[in-house]
């Protein structure tokens, strides 16, 4: 029997419906099957005592007696018995708890680590909530990822093809761009990547899930570079988000979409590449709806800001600098200094319309600075680097 997601119009749905709809199924095996298969009286579902027990099968279903009549404490230890001996299935009831933050502290790491687990364990289904965890784009406690997100739904289009169709109303924006990335370069899909999922995608997804096409391997670099400048976020070349559109970090995650942003401490947000500090962004504290940021390491009073003149900066805030003057294009006679920071991937662009106090000279590379440079581009360029997936890889 399908499962039946909700869609309520704009987002993935809770997995608090989901949870009680599978619970209920999980017992009607538990408590129906013996009964139908022998003639036997009806199995009457009781609480578990708290003891556990060391039978993976039994303690899972002991999770499901606790789990049924609301004692999630008890659940999650029975569930927790039965995970310690890899059961699919415990795998899956507990992802569920921990998601939702039922019986104990939210975890939504460990949630998609047992997601994770329960389909490697067999299960197929389990890639839908473990897909949703990666994909949601309204909850603050989930990092968004449509690599692993579009990843998880092409290995759940090859394991259950209409489960993965039945997920589609649900796919948010940047999933379904990653979705058609990944059917293009594997060869299937020709269209355009605009995230409208039409015939030709559909076909592509069909195609590459009947020929069990390999899945793809998901980048560690998320995104190839970011350009912070006065018009606002800009990512890969896409059209820049204003700062003023920009009001949490869910319109942050969704603004620099591939970056690792987290909330770092009130009104900052941690800007990263992977486990790597780049940036901490001071959101909106000059009322200008111009943020200032901070270099991991610098004082948290010494900001840099759009408009900064260089002269303004610490020794140790640049490396090397390369001074350049455009001699045509819309750049025509401006000069511009790029600078690399203490920051490997992080870069700082000023630009000034006057010359410098002494001629350019190409063999000297300590050039003077132009008068007047100010700040006007703080470019993220991370390094290049590939990461196996954790879980099916064939």
């Amino acid at each position: 029997m399908a499962t039946k997601w909700q869609w309520d119009g704009r987002r993935w749905p809770g997995l608090a419906g989901t949870r009680s709809a599978l619970l209920a199924l999980a017992l009607v095996f538990q408590v129906a099957g013996p009964a139908m298969a022998t003639g036997d009286e009806p199995f009457e579902a009781t609480v578990v005592a708290q003891e556990l027990v060391p039978d993976p099968d039994t303690a899972y279903r002991a999770g499901l007696d606790a789990e049924w009549f609301g004692d999630y404490v008890a659940a999650r230890e029975h569930y927790a018995a039965g995970v310690a001996q890899n059961h699919a299935h415990a795998h899956y009831q507990l992802g569920f708890l921990l998601m939702d933050g039922l019986g104990g502290p939210r975890d939504t790491e460990a949630a998609r680590r047992h997601f994770r687990a329960a389909a490697d364990g067999g299960i197929a289904l389990a890639l839908v909530p473990y897909l949703y965890a990666y994909d949601d784009q309204d909850d603050p406690a989930l990092e968004p990822d449509p690599f692993i997100a579009a990843r998880a739904l092409l290995e759940l289009a090859r394991r259950d093809l209409a489960s993965a169709g039945d997920t589609i109303m649900f796919w948010s924006p940047p999933l379904r761009r990653q979705v058609q990335v990944y059917l293009r370069d594997a060869g299937y899909y020709g269209g355009a990547i605009d995230g409208l999922i039409g015939q030709g995608s559909l076909r592509a997804l069909r195609a590459f899930a009947r020929a069990r096409a390999p899945l793809p391997d998901v980048p560690e670099r998320r995104f190839e570079r970011l350009s912070i400048t006065a018009a606002g976020i800009a990512v890969d070349g896409r059209a820049p988000i204003a700062f003023g559109a920009i009001d949490s970090v869910v319109d942050a995650r969704s603004a620099m979409l591939g970056v690792s942003v987290t909330v770092a401490r009130d009104t900052v947000w941690r800007i990263a590449h992977g486990e790597d500090e780049l940036l901490f962004w001071h959101a909106g504290d000059d009322g200008d709806n111009r943020p200032s940021f901070e270099l991991p390491g610098k004082p948290s009073g010494t900001l840099l800001a759009l408009g900064l003149p260089f002269g303004a900066l610490d020794d140790a805030d640049t490396t090397a600098c390369a001074l350049r003057v455009a001699a045509d294009g819309p750049q025509a006679g401006l000069y511009t200094r790029r600078c690399e920071t203490r920051v490997a991937g992080v870069q700082l662009v000023f630009v000034a319309a006057n010359g410098p106090f002494d001629d350019l000279d190409a063999e000297n590379s300590a050039a003077a600075a132009p008068y007047g440079e100010r700040l006007t581009i703080i470019d993220i360029i991370p390094p290049v680097a590939l990461r196996l997936a954790d879980g099916e890889s064939d």
